[in-house]
């Protein structure tokens, strides 16, 4: 309803795994796919996904990056209403948009993404006076900008979600939303409340948070001295 292409950037695991799925892509004009090398990290398969469709993409079209299991919790779920609404409001905009967790959205996760993520978040607020939510799972950008944008990012890893907020954060325009909640039991398939005592009780659970919010950290600290010039 709302695009007339989808790229998906594949890692090498879901390639892998999933043949006789993306075969069905494949088989679709509607999707555009690109592989992804062995150990290569998450952050290459994001940039992947973005040449991809910057290449087929017209300079104006509103590009949204966004990860499937997340796009599948709202549309599927009760925020489907909202969160086409939202879409198509961002594909009227001209800047690039950032979709970020709501009160209401944060207190669906576990204890250890809300308090961890907020180390980072927190710092954000002190340094711009701004709410970004840096770990982000849905934004939005022309083409144009993205292709601009693009040389610019470093890094491999989530890291690069972060480098992109900051790399546009003069021109970009935020919305908090209720269907970025907890995405986790709805593909599970499981009880939330089971799943949050099951989560909050795992040190391994905490120590992926840890790791890629202490690069986020060391990033900020980074751009320090770009706030001074």
């Amino acid at each position: 309803m709302l695009y007339s292409h989808v790229f998906v950037s594949l890692s090498p695991v879901t390639e892998n795994n999933q043949q006789v799925h993306i075969q069905k892509l494949l088989n679709e004009s509607f999707f555009h796919l690109v592989n992804n090398k062995p150990g290569t990290q998450c952050g290459d398969h994001f940039l992947a996904g973005y040449r991809l469709a910057v290449l087929h993409s017209d300079s104006e079209t509103m590009l949204h990056s966004c990860d499937l299991d997340k796009v599948a919790h709202a549309l599927l779920g009760k925020h489907r209403h909202t969160y086409l609404n939202d879409l198509a409001w961002a594909n009227q905009q001209q800047q690039p948009v950032l979709f970020q967790r709501s009160p209401a959205a944060w207190q669906t996760f576990p204890d250890h993404y809300r308090i961890i993520e907020h180390y980072a978040i927190d710092t954000g607020k002190l340094l711009f006076n701004k709410y970004y939510d840096f770990a982000c799972s849905h934004f939005a950008m022309p083409a144009q900008i993205m292709q601009q944008t693009l040389p610019d990012i470093k890094g491999h890893d989530f890291r690069i979600l972060l480098e992109i907020i900051l790399l546009v954060r003069n021109q970009l325009l935020t919305r908090d939303v209720d269907w970025l909640e907890w995405e986790d039991p709805f593909v599970l398939n499981v009880d939330a409340d089971t799943l949050l005592a099951q989560r909050d009780h795992d040190p391994l659970e905490v120590q992926n948070r840890m790791s890629y919010i202490i690069p986020f950290l060391q990033i900020l600290y980074d751009f320090i001295p770009n706030l001074e010039k």
